[in-house]
């Protein structure tokens, strides 16, 4: 059966559904070009380099310190709306909060809701899948210490993120922590240590439960 006759097969089946399903595909990818095209804008006024076909669903929150640098590669997406129905709670949000801080995100990698805060320097690989409500985060914005807890100096230690990792959903990634190529870390993990490459893991702590 070629592609045109599966179409034909779904609209005699079910042409209500097929209708309504084609109509939302239509104007998710109208709302996707629009957001793009004013994404861009906004991001070069404010000294954000995005690489080339990169897609926005929905308008990504990003907030650049002075003399700190956000970099995103090329064909990454970004989904801030509700194109994808699956739990998210909020749009895409990338921030530096201190001069020379920087976040460098490779090519085709997506991003779904995902919030990164960073205070010194997070990387992100090629083709990274990133859950929804994610935090990829490289300060502890307070110190442990009480005496010290309101001063608002914390402790940040760089994150890296290698190639082809797929953060699920809900995921923390938190200081100091290197996630290595190809590998897998499970929904509403809470990761503090280093994930090595090729594994899976899980948990709060996270922990390694198997290679690839």
């Amino acid at each position: 059966m070629t592609k045109l006759q599966k179409v034909k097969d779904i609209f005699f089946k079910d042409p209500r559904g097929a209708f309504f399903y084609l109509s939302r595909e239509f104007f998710i990818i109208l709302r996707m070009k629009i957001c793009t095209f004013f994404v861009h804008i906004s991001s070069s006024l404010k000294d954000i380099p995005i690489g080339k076909k990169c897609k926005f669903y929905g308008s990504p929150i990003f907030n650049r310190f002075p003399q700190s640098n956000i970099i995103i590669g090329n064909h990454c997406m970004f989904l801030s709306d509700n194109t994808n129905v699956i739990g998210k709670n909020h749009k895409c949000i990338l921030v530096t909060t201190k001069k020379n801080a920087t976040i460098k995100i490779g090519d085709r990698t997506g991003f779904n809701g995902a919030a990164i805060h960073c205070a010194e320097k997070i990387e992100i690989g090629n083709d990274v899948m990133v859950g929804y409500n994610a935090l990829i985060d490289d300060s502890d914005h307070h110190p442990v210490d009480p005496e010290t807890r309101h001063t608002g100096i914390a402790e940040t230690k760089p994150v890296f993120i290698e190639d082809n990792v797929w953060l699920g959903s809900n995921v923390v990634i938190l200081k100091g922590v290197r996630i290595g190529k190809n590998s897998v870390v499970g929904s509403n993990s809470v990761v503090f240590s280093d994930v090595p490459p090729d594994s899976i893991a899980i948990g709060n702590p996270s922990r390694v439960i198997k290679k690839i």
